[in-house]
């Protein structure tokens, strides 16, 4: 698959996926009023 071939390995996938999970938690707590 192309997407897998796109997919970061090792240490950067874990910095990657964190750095997304902290994104994804900043809209959030825009969406919701600031309430995290």
């Amino acid at each position: 698959m192309i997407i897998k071939g796109l997919l970061p390995k090792g240490p950067w996938a874990s910095l990657i996926t964190s750095g997304r999970k902290t994104i994804e938690t900043r809209v959030w707590c825009t969406n919701t009023g600031g309430r995290c």
